[in-house]
């Protein structure tokens, strides 16, 4: 058995990602940090399922980490079974066939 390390093709920051999103959508969309416990009682204050908050806040949590930022936390296997590069956030954002048709924002 091989196993592989799917992922994207590199990091990129939540406030890189904001801007991102400024850019594409042409409106200022701000990236907020928030604690551990600001953003778990955040995001169950929007009615979600505790499985869900839970399991987010882990996510950021492992995300202020910052392993998702590592070079190393990156790998080539996706590129070698898909026979293409991985695309970007901005990529994903620039190429309209995989959005949903009538999707706006906000």
């Amino acid at each position: 058995n091989k196993v592989y390390n799917l992922s994207g093709p590199g990091p990129i920051t939540d406030r890189q990602v904001s801007r991102l999103l400024t850019e594409f959508y042409g409106t200022n969309i701000q990236h907020i940090e928030m604690g551990y416990h600001d953003y778990k009682k955040d995001v169950k204050a929007r009615g979600l399922p505790d499985w869900l908050v839970r399991d987010s806040a882990e996510f950021e949590k492992m995300k202020a980490s910052g392993v998702d930022e590592l070079s190393s936390s990156y790998s080539p296997d996706l590129e070698k079974i898909i026979g293409k590069k991985p695309e970007t956030f901005k990529d994903y954002l620039q190429n309209k066939s995989c959005m949903r048709p009538g999707a706006t924002f906000p």
